[in-house]
């Protein structure tokens, strides 16, 4: 069973290794900073406008929620790109969950596979061992 356990932590550092290899730097190029968005210092101001009025929005009587966009030109667009690029983020989370989960998987089959075998291991040892008994010689 332990040596089932290192083979199923070896196995496990090497697929988090190969992560963060491959997977890390695509989440890195996702970063969202407004520069990358196509944003200036001048827009940072509407949008910075737009995410105080998010906390503010405005019901109206027939009970649709407003909410005011300053400088709508300049803002809609970030906000597009910003939407674009969450969720893309999303996505690729949801697909590592996807490889993790099916990883995790895997490794408890091997685990189930290993457990199995070391415990016909075990059995077969102990039958091994155990003394046979010699039956008694009965004579008249």
């Amino acid at each position: 069973m332990q040596e089932a356990k290192l083979i199923a932590e070896e196995d496990t550092e090497k697929w988090l290794e190969e992560l963060e290899k491959k997977e890390l730097p695509a989440l890195k190029e996702l970063k969202d900073g407004l520069t990358d968005l196509g944003a200036d210092k001048a827009d940072y101001d509407s949008i910075t406008g737009f995410a105080k009025a998010l906390e503010h929005p405005v019901r109206s009587s027939n009970g649709k929620v407003y909410v005011e966009i300053p400088n709508p030109e300049k803002t809609l667009p970030v906000l597009k790109k910003m939407m674009k690029k969450l969720t893309s983020v999303i996505e690729k989370a949801k697909e590592i969950g996807r490889k993790i989960a099916g990883h995790a998987e895997q490794t408890r089959v091997s685990l189930r596979a290993k457990l199995a075998e070391a415990q016909e291991e075990a059995r077969r040892q102990n039958e091994e061992r155990k003394p046979v008994q010699k039956k008694n010689d009965i004579t008249r």
